[in-house]
């Protein structure tokens, strides 16, 4: 399931690639749209969960889709600070580009780096046995990608960068994936540009 066309377009070419036959994809707003009652018995979500508008009507209406006992896991950023990934990269962007800070708590890639702020969520959704742990692990940034065409890529993904980018000039925006480039260049490894990053791993029985 998947609010975007082109990200299910791309897990369908994926799946394809694989070999994969025994899934279906549909285009839905988890949040709102009506996923069946008591149908699964798992459900997973990698770095999505956090996006939602309204996280308890979303998990509410996750927790109704499920079967009695079955497993909610899901994988979430924890703080920035610990994502140098992230706070680095802002670091320079910044330099560039006037950001203001989201309001705590609001959706994003970091709505969810409170773990407390987690538990209460699932706990008013109607999830038990909730488990949270916080997992540090090394992950290779724009894997396969040079630092040049990694910082092009870092800059189009965020669309709050992307309306920022649009009040540079030429010369802004060659400076701003210049210094992008440097700091993912310092992190190359013979893996990849590599960072240090965290998160927590989340389990929670329906």
């Amino acid at each position: 399931l998947d609010i975007s066309e082109p990200m299910l377009e791309k897990a369908k070419l994926l799946a394809g690639t694989e070999g994969i036959e025994n899934v279906d994809f549909s285009c839905l707003d988890v949040q709102v749209d009506f996923l069946g009652e008591g149908l699964f018995d798992a459900v997973f979500s990698r770095f999505g969960v956090m996006f939602f508008e309204d996280s308890v009507e979303a998990l509410s209406n996750i927790h109704m889709a499920m079967q009695k006992n079955a497993t909610l896991s899901f994988v979430c950023w924890q703080a920035p600070a610990t994502n140098p990934w992230h706070s680095l990269s802002m670091q320079i962007v910044r330099d560039f580009i006037e950001i203001p800070n989201p309001p705590e708590r609001s959706p994003g890639p970091f709505a969810f780096q409170e773990s407390d702020y987690i538990d209460e969520l699932l706990t008013t959704a109607g999830f038990r046995e909730i488990a949270i742990t916080p997992l540090e692990h090394q992950l290779v940034w724009f894997h396969g990608k040079d630092p040049q065409d990694a910082a092009s890529s870092y800059l189009s993904i965020n669309p709050v960068i992307s309306e920022g980018l649009t009040l540079l000039d030429d010369e802004g925006k060659e400076n701003i994936k210049a210094c992008l480039a440097e700091l993912f260049l310092a992190h190359q490894t013979d893996r990849g540009i590599t960072f240090d990053s965290a998160t927590w791993i989340v389990s929670a029985l329906r």
